[in-house]
């Protein structure tokens, strides 16, 4: 019995000082976006070892934050909580790995508020957490709309990225200041930028993101090979990181391309890859429901009203499912046109107009207006 507890006391001795050698390497790893070989270590340590050790505990939840496994990260989070209550030099991240948690499930409001909070909590000097944050608002404020808010905390963002050397949070502003053009109708700006985030990353998991915007871009310039180069390129770097998020995202566009070039059967499977993550329940509630306003098209689009009109009650969140205007919910009034209630889509698609025109939403505008000369049956 004394030997099998100092056997297991040894074991946890190595375990503690492997805990030690990876947490020396692991802000490094996360700057250099080496995550899913990061993620692969933490998962070597026995429960018992993790639960123990708030900083690692910590480390591991950033890990699964960074690969979109949010859900789980969210349940560690909870556990560190536990730990910390009388460890306040850890407070600080703790509420920042929230903050993101909170911004994957669409709460903006829960996310403003405990970044700020944050902030306080941060020293000054600790540029590295404060750009964290800057990002984390900078995306907040891209996923509802409001753009200028967006560029300027991405921009601020990159700059601190820049200071601290942090690759990881520099591409990912790279990356959302490319979005912020594409979303205001500015595509050739847009591809640049994030031609730039590819150059600078490589094989970064986040440079997946910008391969699917430039799928997206040569799509809507009907340049089709360069769309399924893009593609292929961030999907295999998806599959790598498994972030199901991306993943879901890049079948969206898969089907649009398949459904292109009159591929039937591979569209159908697009799809189907889309509905049982959706399904799944494994993407965050924002992304969950872009996949239903896709759900809603693509039935729509075979004129299957039944699944349509089934699917679009699943709907929690006025989304859609294109990548530069997903905050203009389209689905519904998708829906009243194939219905025939063309004169309530109409008003309802007005509404959207003005509110594309007032925060200078030029791409989902232009999207909105056509959608909108298919509900007006007068002519002129």
């Amino acid at each position: 019995m004394q030997a099998e507890a100092a056997q297991h006391a040894l074991l946890a001795k190595e375990w503690n000082r492997a805990g030690e050698l990876v947490l020396d390497l692991s802000n490094r790893m996360m700057k250099q976006g080496e995550i899913v070989t990061l993620l692969g270590w933490f998962k070597q340590f026995p429960d018992e070892i993790m639960r123990s050790n708030p900083k690692l505990c910590l480390e591991y939840a950033w890990a699964l934050i960074l690969t979109g496994n949010n859900e789980t990260a969210d349940s560690w989070l909870t556990h560190i909580e536990s730990l910390t209550r009388e460890l306040p030099e850890h407070h600080g991240s703790l509420i920042s790995a929230q903050a993101f948690v909170a911004r994957t499930k669409g709460d903006v409001q829960g996310t403003i508020k405990l970044s700020e909070k944050a902030l306080t909590l941060i020293p000054e000097d600790d540029r590295a957490t404060r750009g964290i944050l800057a990002i984390n608002l900078g995306i907040t404020y891209w996923h509802v709309g409001q753009m200028e808010q967006a560029e300027k905390s991405l921009e601020e963002a990159q700059s601190l990225a820049q200071e601290t050397g942090n690759m990881y949070a520099l591409l990912s502003a790279i990356v959302f200041l490319g979005r912020v053009q594409a979303v205001r109708g500015k595509l050739r700006q847009a591809e640049q930028i994030l031609e730039q985030a590819i150059e600078k990353g490589g094989e970064t998991p986040i440079t997946a993101l910008a391969h699917l915007d430039l799928a997206a871009i040569n799509y809507e310039w009907n340049k089709l090979n360069a769309c399924r180069e893009h593609l292929e390129k961030g999907q295999k770097l998806n599959e790598a990181s498994g972030n199901q998020e991306f993943l879901c995202a890049g079948y969206i566009l898969e089907a649009k391309l398949e459904n292109a070039h009159g591929n039937q059967e591979a569209q159908a499977a697009a799809v189907n890859r889309v509905r049982e993550l959706v399904q799944g329940g494994v993407i965050p509630t924002p992304n969950h429901n872009r996949g239903l306003a896709f759900l809603v098209e693509m039935a729509l689009g075979e004129g299957d009203m039944r699944t349509a009109e089934q699917v679009v009650k699943q709907l929690e969140m006025d989304v859609d499912a294109h990548p530069f205007y997903r905050y203009i919910g389209l689905a519904k009034e998708r829906l009243q046109i194939a219905q025939g209630a063309k004169p309530a889509a109409a008003r309802r698609l007005q509404e959207k107009i003005i509110a594309a025109d007032q925060a200078n939403w030029v791409y989902g505008g232009i999207a909105t207006r056509i959608l909108q000369s298919i509900a007006i049956d007068d002519r002129e």
